[in-house]
């Protein structure tokens, strides 16, 4: 009889944590930051995808999304990275195109190093960003 008792509880106990495991997908509150820059040419590079045309941001951006548990976008940074010789207007054509697609929050930065063509073309460019001097735009 004690056996069954503890079967029960342990059931019971296991069902539980399934249900509180499966509210919380993410199963924790670290953001997801992707990262994306824009080229003087007006291709972007995405995460470690280089030389997107900006129609192809969409299936990029949800290759990435989908490769995470992440259920509600709340959690989701855009860190967007443009060139001192671009406009602003054009990194914030793209940051809207990105936020329409999946609303999330956004953090925007100039790349001022003269150096910025390290970047170009190279798939680990999110590791070489710490050699650059960057700032940060904040937002409006």
């Amino acid at each position: 009889m004690m056996t069954k008792t503890s079967i029960l509880v342990l059931f019971s106990l296991l069902l539980s944590c399934s249900a509180y495991s499966q509210s919380n997908v993410s199963g924790n509150d670290q953001p997801l930051f992707i990262d994306i820059l824009i080229s003087p040419d007006k291709t972007v590079s995405i995460n470690n995808h280089v030389n997107i045309h900006p129609d192809y941001i969409k299936k990029h951006v949800s290759e990435i999304l989908n490769n995470h548990s992440v259920i509600e976008h709340e959690n989701l940074v855009y860190r967007i990275y443009g060139t001192k010789r671009m406009k602003l207007g054009d990194i914030m054509k793209v940051q809207q195109k990105l936020v329409d697609l999946y609303p999330a929050k956004y953090e925007r930065y100039l790349i001022l190093d003269q150096n910025e063509q390290i970047l170009t073309d190279d798939a680990n460019w999110t590791k070489k960003l710490n050699e650059l001097e960057i700032l940060k735009i904040d937002k409006p």
